[in-house]
């Protein structure tokens, strides 16, 4: 699940984007339904500045949209390294104890 401050990264019109939610509200769609929204910063070669999105934040459009939090794929791959060092070093001990 996204929350604000999460480093995200989408499929858009304007190609693969990568920016920071800087907020997730509630608010009513065109059909009257109350439902997520997220402002998302980012910037692009040809807005260096800077650029808004804001799009509805609904399982579906996400899922269309491929949004992917990345913070969370840094620290499963930070996790997973680790996980490794220590399988090596219990391999590291075992070869220096027999």
């Amino acid at each position: 699940m996204i929350k604000s401050g999460n480093k995200v990264r989408w499929v858009s019109a304007a190609g693969t984007l990568e920016g920071t939610v800087k907020s997730i509200k509630e608010g009513k769609n065109a059909a009257g339904d109350m439902i997520p929204w997220v402002t998302i910063s980012y910037s692009t070669d040809m807005n260096p500045r800077g650029c808004t999105a804001w799009f509805a934040a609904t399982d579906s459009n996400l899922k269309m949209m491929k949004l992917e939090v990345l913070e969370n794929k840094m620290l499963t791959r930070i996790a997973e390294f680790v996980s490794l060092l220590a399988l090596f070093a219990v391999a590291y001990m075992a070869m220096v104890v027999f």
